[in-house]
């Protein structure tokens, strides 16, 4: 547990020489919070959010949104995962290999925990998340750098602070390899190497409502995923102020 946010770094499906630490998790508390999206109705309606993010930030919110709602059908996902082990080393379908800390005990685990869990309600999207995770997306991209403090000193709180006023606390996870949209959230459920298990802690933590994410441009290097987490976030010119209550579901 560290400082003011709660953190998640890595993805679980990296060659320990790419790990540069752990995750950490931790909240604060500020004076004036901001309310929670209303919970998702079953009729679906556009969101003009979605054309600030693409196909492929898509289908992550929407992996991330599955496990958090439908922690049963992701426990069938993290069973079929176990073939892909070898010793320490997953292999997957399309021939790559990537290098564990911990090999299938870590994923054994993730089931054990998703399998313990009751149903959560959806994140939502909101600008400012979005927002924020791009900034840092783009500036490790840029400078090559890991971890969640920036290269202006920047920590999450502050980038979110930029676009508008979080509430409750805020998280932020980093996939520095992102693979297809499940692969990552599975990666991020068992959280290889991460002591804290900070990755998976803040997908599933019921004080957040709110997320952004953000996949760096494409080039030769592997993508890299920004996820944003808040309890409640009012984006600057709204009129959110209340009270991030848990949501029922």
């Amino acid at each position: 547990m560290m400082k003011a946010v709660a953190i998640g770094i890595l993805s679980a499906f990296l060659s320990p020489a790419l790990l540069p630490g752990q995750a950490a998790n931790s909240q604060q508390k500020l004076p004036a919070p901001v309310s929670p999206p209303k919970p998702a109705s079953s009729k679906a309606v556009a969101n003009p959010l979605d054309q600030l993010i693409s196909p492929h930030e898509k289908e992550i919110l929407a992996e991330i949104n599955l496990a958090r709602t439908n922690p049963a059908q992701y426990l069938r996902y993290l069973e079929g995962f176990k073939p892909y082990y070898h010793g320490k080393e997953i292999k997957f379908a399309d021939g790559s290999t990537l290098v564990t800390n911990e090999g299938v005990s870590a994923l054994e685990e993730a089931i054990g925990f998703v399998r313990s869990l009751k149903p959560l309600p959806p994140l939502e999207l909101r600008k400012g998340l979005i927002l924020g995770a791009q900034d840092h997306v783009n500036d490790l991209a840029k400078t090559g750098h890991s971890g969640h403090r920036g290269s202006d000193g920047s920590m999450t709180e502050d980038r979110l602070s930029r676009y508008g006023r979080w509430s409750d606390s805020v998280g932020e996870d980093i996939v520095y390899q992102s693979r297809k949209a499940r692969e990552d959230v599975i990666a991020l459920l068992i959280d290889d190497g991460v002591k804290s298990r900070g990755h998976r802690k803040n997908i599933f933590k019921s004080d957040f409502h709110v997320i952004g994410v953000a996949l760096s441009q494409p080039s030769k290097s592997p993508a890299m995923c920004v996820i944003t987490f808040a309890g409640g976030f009012a984006d600057k010119g709204s009129n959110g102020v209340a009270m991030p209550t848990a949501q029922k579901y």
